[in-house]
């Protein structure tokens, strides 16, 4: 990476190792979307409603001046006036071409339907959902936040490669307010722990005289997780079968039936604390392997 800077340098790292590819999650601007949306939403369904009752009002009323130009044509028609009936063909002319010109308020309530459909395009359901499968994503490892904020600051590594206003949003944000592409995983917390704090101290206390650096350029040193997964789980398997050897020879030497129920109450709590950090069993599994 030593022909890259800038953005192209930060996406070569995140891209070997996706597990430190993390981006803020900009909750404060979708949450600040959705309302201002949602605002709007609601004044544009104010209006509708608004146009919709002053549409029927307005059907209402011509409805009423229909009944009354019908008996007005009926009076006039029937007096022999040819100056009248001129009059009353430019009065009914006159009449119809007003009626047909108006705007009705149809022609709004469709205006304000389109609105809110180009806002519906964007706004409740798709909106809010993005928002919430952005909720829903895990938030990145510590220990690889901070691998990445000193990969920023060592000039060996990163060496502040960008320069704009997001040059230092991984050093400013926690990792609850950041989105990992794949986060660490493990299948049970003890394996968890493994992988964020027992490898820490592996490698600095012993593993850093055997492991080499990924490269001269890099300046980093590597661990596989499913590496470290696996020394966690045999280090459970271990455990689980040094309690039941323990248990089982303990009760054999002590003949004390006092001492041998509080023998057994000591190992069947430990043995389900061991259940509850080296697997992921539930609830019930558990208690169903401690009862028996």
């Amino acid at each position: 990476m030593t022909n890259m800077g800038g953005y192209e340098k930060v996406a070569g790292l995140m891209t070997k190792h996706a597990e430190v590819a993390t981006f803020q999650r900009f909750d404060f601007l979708n949450t600040l979307n959705i309302l201002y949306l949602q605002a709007e939403l609601v004044h544009l369904e104010q209006e509708l409603r608004e146009s919709m009752r002053e549409d029927l009002e307005y059907r209402n009323d011509a409805t009423v001046d229909d009944s009354l130009y019908e008996s007005r044509d009926e009076i006039e028609i029937s007096q022999p006036n040819n100056t009248e009936e001129q009059d009353l063909e430019k009065g009914a002319v006159t009449y119809v071409s007003t009626r047909e010109t108006s705007t009705p308020e149809s022609e709004l309530n469709f205006d304000l339907l389109y609105d809110r459909k180009v806002l519906s395009d964007d706004f409740p359901d798709e909106a809010v959902l993005r928002h919430k499968e952005m909720m829903e994503q895990d938030s990145p490892n510590k220990c690889d936040v901070e691998f990445l904020r000193r990969w920023f600051k060592d000039k060996n590594m990163g060496d502040y490669p960008l320069v704009g206003e997001d040059s230092d949003l991984w050093e400013a944000s926690s990792p609850s307010d950041l989105v990992a592409l794949r986060a660490r995983k493990a299948e049970d917390p003890l394996s968890t722990f493994f992988l964020r704090r027992v490898y820490l101290w592996w490698h600095h206390c012993i593993g850093y005289r055997f492991k080499k650096p990924r490269s001269k350029e890099d300046r980093y040193f590597e661990y596989r997780d499913r590496n470290i997964r696996r020394v966690a789980n045999i280090l459970s398997s271990l455990i689980s079968s040094a309690l039941l050897i323990g248990a089982i020879m303990t009760l054999y030497f002590v003949k004390s039936a006092i001492v041998r129920l509080g023998i057994i109450a000591a190992f069947t709590t430990v043995f389900s604390l061991v259940l509850v950090l080296a697997t992921n069993a539930r609830k019930v599994e558990v208690f169903a392997g401690t009862a028996a």
